[in-house]
């Protein structure tokens, strides 16, 4: 099958390559920025370049953009036909009109989300073994083919099903929540004393605080309602562990810490033994 991939950044870069090592399907890439094309030919990470009046021979289109981005690109490309995949770590802002364009324009809609990434972006930093053992969320706007979900298991990922509205509400926490901890964690006053008094745990929490600062922003702000109720509840928390110390109420410490760790031994059993 002919798979076109739009954007050839981190996630769009690392699919191409994935696709070309693990499975016979042919790639064709497009991207706005010459570098990153020139890149992705010289590497071999695809067939060819993707011509845009060529859309329509593809047999799936994955979009690897931003969702203002990825419904920009639709409205703009009305060849678009058979598979269109986006890979938007957000649903419910561009699922309707995504969903409207794909009856309109006689394609079948996926959307997708795989739980992978990297704290530093583009195509120099994709990778083929990005998304093994990884997990993909797809919305099934339509039927869902046999040899698409054979390309995604065989580039090593593992399908969670879900809904628009599922998978923005989780995704603020398991995600974005994140985004924003680690983020607001390097701003304290003692960060930039941390060298030679730190160890993996503080390079474990600030890992995703190197962050594309208008991407994340587009997300977060598309998520804000769920966000907001994460964010709240994180506080919340926080408060609580604050008041103990307060408090010299070392009992009320154990509890909370207890507690934590009971929490994470169910999220994690595995991982926790």
């Amino acid at each position: 099958m002919k798979i076109g991939i739009i954007g050839l950044g981190l996630m769009g870069g690392s699919f191409a390559k994935a696709i070309k090592k693990y499975t016979s399907h042919e790639v064709y890439g497009y991207d706005i920025m010459e570098r990153s094309l020139g890149q992705a030919v010289r590497q071999k990470a695809i067939d060819g370049v993707l011509d845009l009046d060529d859309l329509a021979k593809m047999d799936l289109t994955i979009l690897a953009m931003t969702p203002t981005k990825v419904l920009n690109f639709v409205e703009d490309n009305r060849q678009l036909s058979n598979y269109v995949m986006d890979l938007c770590g957000i649903k419910r802002v561009i699922s309707p009109r995504l969903c409207d364009l794909a009856r309109e324009n006689n394609f079948t809609y996926i959307g997708a989300h795989p739980m992978a990434g990297r704290e530093v972006g583009g195509f120099e930093n994709s990778c083929e073994d990005l998304y093994r053992g990884r997990y993909i969320i797809i919305i099934r706007h339509g039927d869902l083919p046999k040899w698409i979900i054979g390309m995604l298991n065989g580039i090593g990922l593992k399908i969670q099903y879900s809904t628009d509205d599922t998978q923005d509400r989780i995704i603020a926490y398991t995600s974005q929540l994140c985004h924003i901890a680690s983020n607001a964690l390097v701003k304290t006053p003692t960060s930039l004393d941390h060298e030679g008094y730190s160890a993996d745990s503080l390079l474990d929490l600030t890992r995703v605080a190197t962050i594309n600062e208008e991407m994340w922003t587009e997300l977060f702000f598309a998520n804000k309602d769920y966000l907001l109720e994460e964010l709240t509840n994180y506080i919340i928390q926080l408060k609580k562990y604050q008041d103990v110390l307060v408090r010299d109420d070392e009992e009320g410490m154990r509890e909370l810490l207890k507690e934590g760790k009971d929490i994470k031994a169910k999220m994690y059993p595995r991982k926790s033994k």
